[in-house]
Protein backbone atom coordinates (compact mmCIF):
# COMPACT_ATOMS: atom_id res chain seq x y z
CA UNK A 1 0.00 0.00 0.00
CA UNK A 2 2.84 2.40 0.86
CA UNK A 3 4.45 1.70 -2.52
CA UNK A 4 1.16 2.35 -4.31
CA UNK A 5 0.65 5.58 -2.36
CA UNK A 6 4.18 6.75 -3.19
CA UNK A 7 3.57 5.95 -6.85
CA UNK A 8 0.31 7.94 -6.90
CA UNK A 9 2.01 10.87 -5.17
CA UNK A 10 4.80 10.77 -7.75
CA UNK A 11 2.22 10.75 -10.55
CA UNK A 12 0.49 13.76 -9.01
CA UNK A 13 3.80 15.62 -8.73
CA UNK A 14 4.47 14.85 -12.40
CA UNK A 15 1.11 16.39 -13.34
CA UNK A 16 1.76 19.48 -11.21
CA UNK A 17 5.23 19.89 -12.71
CA UNK A 18 3.88 19.67 -16.26
CA UNK A 19 1.06 22.09 -15.45
CA UNK A 20 3.50 24.55 -13.87
CA UNK A 21 5.85 24.41 -16.87
CA UNK A 22 2.97 24.90 -19.30
CA UNK A 23 1.51 27.91 -17.46
CA UNK A 24 4.94 29.49 -16.89
CA UNK A 25 5.92 28.99 -20.53
CA UNK A 26 2.71 30.59 -21.76
CA UNK A 27 3.24 33.56 -19.46
CA UNK A 28 6.82 33.99 -20.65
CA UNK A 29 5.82 33.68 -24.30
CA UNK A 30 3.13 36.39 -24.13
CA UNK A 31 5.46 39.43 -23.83
CA UNK A 32 7.93 37.99 -26.35
CA UNK A 33 5.70 38.54 -29.39
CA UNK A 34 5.38 42.34 -29.08
CA UNK A 35 9.08 42.58 -28.14
CA UNK A 36 9.96 40.65 -31.28
CA UNK A 37 7.74 42.83 -33.48
CA UNK A 38 9.07 46.09 -32.05
CA UNK A 39 12.69 44.99 -32.42
CA UNK A 40 12.08 43.93 -36.03
CA UNK A 41 10.45 47.30 -36.74
CA UNK A 42 13.50 49.08 -35.35
CA UNK A 43 15.80 46.97 -37.53
CA UNK A 44 13.67 47.67 -40.60
CA UNK A 45 14.01 51.41 -39.97
CA UNK A 46 10.25 51.86 -39.47
CA UNK A 47 10.88 54.01 -36.39
CA UNK A 48 13.82 55.92 -37.82
CA UNK A 49 17.20 55.18 -39.34
CA UNK A 50 19.78 53.33 -37.26
CA UNK A 51 23.54 53.55 -37.50
CA UNK A 52 25.64 50.37 -37.87
CA UNK A 53 26.40 50.11 -34.17
CA UNK A 54 22.70 50.36 -33.28
CA UNK A 55 21.79 47.78 -35.94
CA UNK A 56 24.27 45.28 -34.55
CA UNK A 57 22.91 45.80 -31.04
CA UNK A 58 19.30 45.21 -32.14
CA UNK A 59 20.35 42.16 -34.18
CA UNK A 60 21.81 40.65 -31.01
CA UNK A 61 18.59 41.47 -29.12
CA UNK A 62 16.43 39.87 -31.83
CA UNK A 63 18.65 36.79 -31.97
CA UNK A 64 18.29 36.29 -28.22
CA UNK A 65 14.53 36.87 -28.35
CA UNK A 66 14.27 34.17 -31.03
CA UNK A 67 16.43 31.84 -28.96
CA UNK A 68 14.27 32.36 -25.88
CA UNK A 69 11.12 31.88 -27.97
CA UNK A 70 12.48 28.58 -29.27
CA UNK A 71 13.39 27.43 -25.76
CA UNK A 72 9.92 28.24 -24.40
CA UNK A 73 8.35 26.39 -27.34
CA UNK A 74 10.47 23.33 -26.54
CA UNK A 75 9.44 23.45 -22.87
CA UNK A 76 5.77 23.59 -23.87
CA UNK A 77 6.23 20.61 -26.19
CA UNK A 78 8.09 18.46 -23.68
CA UNK A 79 5.48 19.26 -21.00
CA UNK A 80 2.67 18.18 -23.30
CA UNK A 81 4.54 15.06 -24.34
CA UNK A 82 5.25 13.97 -20.77
CA UNK A 83 1.72 14.75 -19.59
CA UNK A 84 -0.43 13.23 -22.32
CA UNK A 85 1.39 12.88 -25.61
CA UNK A 86 0.66 14.76 -28.81
CA UNK A 87 -2.63 14.58 -30.63
CA UNK A 88 -1.40 13.14 -33.92
CA UNK A 89 -3.05 14.27 -37.14
CA UNK A 90 -2.54 11.23 -39.32
CA UNK A 91 -2.52 11.41 -43.11
CA UNK A 92 -1.28 9.15 -45.90
CA UNK A 93 1.91 10.53 -47.46
CA UNK A 94 5.00 9.54 -49.42
CA UNK A 95 7.74 9.81 -46.79
CA UNK A 96 10.52 10.53 -49.29
CA UNK A 97 8.60 13.62 -50.44
CA UNK A 98 8.05 14.83 -46.87
CA UNK A 99 11.73 14.45 -45.99
CA UNK A 100 12.74 15.90 -49.36
CA UNK A 101 10.84 19.09 -48.55
CA UNK A 102 12.68 19.43 -45.23
CA UNK A 103 16.04 18.94 -46.96
CA UNK A 104 15.11 21.62 -49.50
CA UNK A 105 14.17 24.04 -46.70
CA UNK A 106 17.43 23.36 -44.83
CA UNK A 107 19.72 23.74 -47.85
CA UNK A 108 20.29 27.51 -47.36
CA UNK A 109 21.28 26.92 -43.71
CA UNK A 110 23.83 24.29 -44.74
CA UNK A 111 25.15 26.44 -47.59
CA UNK A 112 25.72 29.33 -45.16
CA UNK A 113 28.26 27.11 -43.41
CA UNK A 114 29.65 25.84 -46.73
CA UNK A 115 28.38 22.32 -46.00
CA UNK A 116 27.04 19.87 -48.59
CA UNK A 117 23.53 18.63 -47.74
CA UNK A 118 22.27 15.73 -49.86
CA UNK A 119 19.35 13.29 -49.85
CA UNK A 120 19.52 9.65 -50.94
CA UNK A 121 16.29 7.66 -51.06
CA UNK A 122 14.74 4.47 -52.38
CA UNK A 123 11.12 4.07 -53.41
CA UNK A 124 8.96 3.64 -50.33
CA UNK A 125 5.23 2.94 -50.04
CA UNK A 126 2.68 5.43 -48.80
CA UNK A 127 2.66 5.59 -45.03
CA UNK A 128 0.27 7.12 -42.51
CA UNK A 129 1.99 9.63 -40.24
CA UNK A 130 1.58 13.05 -38.72
CA UNK A 131 3.37 14.94 -41.50
CA UNK A 132 4.04 18.06 -39.42
CA UNK A 133 5.52 16.09 -36.50
CA UNK A 134 7.79 13.94 -38.66
CA UNK A 135 8.99 17.06 -40.49
CA UNK A 136 9.81 18.46 -37.04
CA UNK A 137 11.92 15.38 -36.26
CA UNK A 138 13.88 15.54 -39.53
CA UNK A 139 14.35 19.32 -39.25
CA UNK A 140 15.73 18.93 -35.74
CA UNK A 141 18.16 16.17 -36.74
CA UNK A 142 19.45 18.10 -39.77
CA UNK A 143 19.70 21.32 -37.75
CA UNK A 144 21.77 19.53 -35.09
CA UNK A 145 24.05 18.07 -37.75
CA UNK A 146 24.60 21.53 -39.28
CA UNK A 147 25.29 23.12 -35.88
CA UNK A 148 27.95 20.61 -34.90
CA UNK A 149 29.61 20.13 -38.31
CA UNK A 150 32.23 22.68 -39.30
CA UNK A 151 33.17 21.16 -42.66
CA UNK A 152 32.23 18.29 -44.92
CA UNK A 153 28.75 16.98 -45.59
CA UNK A 154 25.42 15.87 -44.20
CA UNK A 155 23.58 12.99 -45.88
CA UNK A 156 19.91 12.17 -45.32
CA UNK A 157 18.72 8.70 -46.35
CA UNK A 158 15.47 6.71 -46.43
CA UNK A 159 15.12 3.02 -47.25
CA UNK A 160 12.94 0.00 -46.56
CA UNK A 161 14.16 -2.36 -43.83
CA UNK A 162 11.88 -5.33 -43.37
CA UNK A 163 8.48 -4.06 -42.26
CA UNK A 164 9.79 -0.58 -41.45
CA UNK A 165 11.04 2.51 -43.20
CA UNK A 166 14.47 3.49 -41.93
CA UNK A 167 15.52 7.15 -42.11
CA UNK A 168 18.93 8.49 -41.14
CA UNK A 169 20.91 11.73 -40.91
CA UNK A 170 24.71 11.37 -41.08
CA UNK A 171 27.32 14.08 -40.61
CA UNK A 172 31.09 14.51 -40.75
CA UNK A 173 31.19 16.38 -37.44
CA UNK A 174 33.42 15.69 -34.43
CA UNK A 175 31.43 12.68 -33.27
CA UNK A 176 30.30 11.88 -29.74
CA UNK A 177 32.09 9.90 -27.04
CA UNK A 178 30.40 6.61 -26.01
CA UNK A 179 29.79 7.82 -22.44
CA UNK A 180 27.63 10.69 -23.73
CA UNK A 181 25.41 8.71 -26.11
CA UNK A 182 22.96 7.59 -23.43
CA UNK A 183 22.27 11.18 -22.31
CA UNK A 184 21.28 12.62 -25.69
CA UNK A 185 17.57 11.75 -25.55
CA UNK A 186 17.07 12.81 -21.92
CA UNK A 187 15.33 16.22 -21.52
CA UNK A 188 17.65 19.12 -20.61
CA UNK A 189 20.73 16.96 -21.19
CA UNK A 190 23.57 18.48 -23.19
CA UNK A 191 27.12 17.58 -24.08
CA UNK A 192 30.11 19.34 -22.58
CA UNK A 193 29.23 22.88 -21.55
CA UNK A 194 31.92 24.61 -23.59
CA UNK A 195 30.70 22.95 -26.77
CA UNK A 196 26.97 23.42 -26.25
CA UNK A 197 27.35 27.02 -25.08
CA UNK A 198 28.93 27.83 -28.43
CA UNK A 199 26.13 26.20 -30.42
CA UNK A 200 23.14 26.92 -28.19
CA UNK A 201 20.23 24.56 -27.62
CA UNK A 202 18.05 23.60 -24.70
CA UNK A 203 18.75 19.88 -24.63
CA UNK A 204 15.06 19.25 -25.38
CA UNK A 205 15.02 18.80 -29.15
CA UNK A 206 16.15 15.17 -29.25
CA UNK A 207 13.84 14.21 -26.37
CA UNK A 208 10.93 15.67 -28.35
CA UNK A 209 12.07 13.76 -31.45
CA UNK A 210 12.16 10.53 -29.43
CA UNK A 211 8.65 11.10 -28.13
CA UNK A 212 7.25 11.82 -31.62
CA UNK A 213 8.90 8.77 -33.20
CA UNK A 214 7.83 6.45 -30.38
CA UNK A 215 4.28 7.74 -30.55
CA UNK A 216 4.26 6.65 -34.20
CA UNK A 217 5.37 3.17 -33.12
CA UNK A 218 8.99 3.65 -34.23
CA UNK A 219 12.43 3.85 -32.63
CA UNK A 220 15.24 6.42 -32.69
CA UNK A 221 18.93 5.98 -31.87
CA UNK A 222 22.42 7.25 -32.63
CA UNK A 223 25.66 5.63 -33.76
CA UNK A 224 28.80 7.69 -33.30
CA UNK A 225 32.45 7.73 -32.28
CA UNK A 226 34.85 10.58 -31.58
CA UNK A 227 36.39 11.87 -34.79
CA UNK A 228 34.08 9.80 -37.00
CA UNK A 229 30.93 11.88 -37.21
CA UNK A 230 27.47 10.78 -36.11
CA UNK A 231 24.41 9.13 -37.62
CA UNK A 232 20.93 9.45 -36.15
CA UNK A 233 18.48 6.74 -37.21
CA UNK A 234 14.73 6.46 -36.78
CA UNK A 235 12.19 3.92 -37.98
CA UNK A 236 8.51 4.15 -38.84
CA UNK A 237 6.40 0.98 -39.20
CA UNK A 238 4.87 0.25 -42.61
CA UNK A 239 2.18 -1.92 -41.02
CA UNK A 240 0.19 1.04 -39.90
CA UNK A 241 -0.04 0.76 -36.14
CA UNK A 242 -0.22 4.55 -36.31
CA UNK A 243 -3.88 4.19 -37.42
CA UNK A 244 -4.70 3.37 -33.82
CA UNK A 245 -3.18 6.68 -32.76
CA UNK A 246 -5.41 8.82 -34.97
CA UNK A 247 -7.01 11.61 -32.95
CA UNK A 248 -5.98 9.86 -29.74
CA UNK A 249 -3.78 11.40 -27.06
CA UNK A 250 -1.24 8.87 -25.90
CA UNK A 251 1.22 9.26 -23.06
CA UNK A 252 4.80 8.54 -24.09
CA UNK A 253 7.48 7.70 -21.57
CA UNK A 254 10.42 9.59 -23.00
CA UNK A 255 13.11 7.80 -21.03
CA UNK A 256 13.40 5.75 -17.87
CA UNK A 257 16.46 7.81 -17.04
CA UNK A 258 14.25 10.88 -16.47
CA UNK A 259 13.28 9.46 -13.09
CA UNK A 260 16.93 9.31 -12.09
CA UNK A 261 17.35 13.03 -12.70
CA UNK A 262 14.81 14.05 -10.07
Amino acid sequence: MKLQKSYLELQELEKLKSKFLTITSHELKTPLTPSKIQTQMLLNGDLGELNEKQKKSFEIILRNINRLDELIGDILEISQLEAEGFKLKIEKVQLKNVIGLVVKNMLPVAEDKKLVLSYEFSQTPLIEIDKKRIMEVVTNLIDNAIKFTTRGKIVVRTQIKGKEILASVSDTGPGIAPEHLGKLFIPFSQLEETFTREHGGSGLGLAICKGIVEQHGGKIWIESALGKGATFYFTLPMSQKSKKLKDVKKKVVISKEIKKLK
